[in-house]
């Protein structure tokens, strides 16, 4: 049987220090608003990437845009940002070191046809007196 990689935990400047990529997909929690600053991203490799698919909210979008210009061999593609869209006066938009993609969250090509068959089964379900197949309750929501 072959042996299970180890797993463990590093702090968030760690993980910066260490990594070429970071990918953020910090939980959309309070505890989380403006957790990636400046300091995170001064501290990265030289060369490495900074990526957000998660939320916008997690990074301090002033300190990243302050840190991306004074480290200009840092490259940030951002799917999301502090807001949606970005105002027209955002440097996001001017930095040669960032990229930027319209959020789809995670929908590309049929999927959101697949989403949409999911969402009328999930109708007629209940609407036979069943109980729906993906349920979400508020407890959840917070973890996500």
């Amino acid at each position: 049987m072959a042996s299970r990689p180890e797993h463990r935990r590093i702090s968030l400047e760690d993980a910066f220090q260490r990594a070429f990529v970071v990918s953020n997909h910090l939980p959309n929690r309070a505890d989380n608003l403006k957790i990636i600053r400046a300091e995170h991203f001064l501290m990265m490799r030289h060369g490495a990437t900074f990526l957000n698919t998660g939320r916008g909210a997690q990074v301090d979008e002033a300190g990243m845009i302050a840190a991306l210009k004074q480290r200009p061999d840092l490259t940030a593609l951002l799917d999301v940002a502090s807001s949606d869209p970005l105002p027209p006066e955002s440097e996001l938009y001017t930095l040669p070191n960032v990229r930027l993609s319209g959020h789809i969250a995670g929908s590309y090509h049929d999927e959101v046809l697949r989403m949409s068959d999911a969402m009328i089964d999930e109708f007629h379900r209940v609407r036979r007196g069943g109980s729906p197949l993906r349920r979400i309750s508020e407890s959840m929501l917070m973890t996500s």
